[in-house]
């Protein structure tokens, strides 16, 4: 493909303007969002609008998608818990996340992007602590089901604490059952960004059950939307 280079415009033999596109570089290119198998030196990969089917640590990659489109137009339907729940795939895989939110021609941003913007801010503020600096786990045991996607401390950090973050994308009434954690005996379980303790019980046949507090049960008691997350000190 051409590269660098220039844009002039002069009129062509009819009078009407054309554009020419000169001092250019020909390069080699390949799909930037598709994945080569044995690429893995060192170079970040891309997956844009999905992410690998499984936990991916052999190199660097990032999965990006466009809120409405590439470009502005008019009319897009503006969620901040479909972002939240994009972001979970990728980062539950091991990955970056990377959203473009397109502005207007005079490069302003409308309002349902600000606001768009701003639902995100507000729930990375409760939660950010389960993204930021995390790694996946091990295997297959970064997710369980449709709605439960799971995050760790990065083990290379030196906090003596090690945490599981299971972010739980659907909410899960007043208890739920989870097959891939099991918390320390003693341990205190939170959801981020609400002070009340988690109650659990481990069964090895269950596995283990956290009981969500009645008060947590009115949405407007819960510390945020779209997405919440339990904080569980590992066995």
């Amino acid at each position: 493909v051409h590269f660098y280079g220039e844009v002039r415009a002069h009129p062509n033999s009819q009078g009407k303007i054309h554009f020419d596109w000169v001092h250019t570089e020909l390069v080699m290119a390949m799909a930037y969002d598709m994945p080569v198998p044995g690429y893995a030196n060192g170079v970040v990969n891309t997956f844009e609008n999905n992410w690998p089917a499984d936990i991916k640590t052999d190199q660097p990659w990032i999965g990006e998608t466009a809120y409405g489109d590439w470009y502005y137009a008019p009319g897009f339907v503006y969620d901040a818990g479909a972002l939240v729940r994009h972001m979970m795939e990728c980062v539950a895989r091991d990955g970056a996340f990377c959203i473009n939110i397109a502005m207007r021609p005079d490069g302003s941003l409308d309002d349902g992007s600000l606001k768009l913007l701003a639902d995100f801010g507000d729930w990375m503020k409760i939660n950010g602590e389960a993204i930021y600096a995390t790694r996946a786990r091990e295997g297959t045991l970064w997710s369980e089901g449709d709605h439960i996607r799971y995050t760790r401390t990065n083990p290379s950090t030196k906090s003596a604490r090690r945490f599981i973050y299971a972010i739980l994308t659907q909410w899960p009434g007043r208890e739920i059952a989870l097959t891939n954690v099991r918390p320390r005996e003693g341990s205190r379980v939170t959801l981020l960004g609400s002070p009340a303790p988690i109650p659990w019980a481990f069964d090895a046949a269950r596995g283990t059950t956290f009981t969500i507090p009645e008060s947590l049960q009115q949405p407007s008691n819960r510390p945020c939307d779209h997405a919440w997350t339990l904080r569980i000190e590992p066995a």
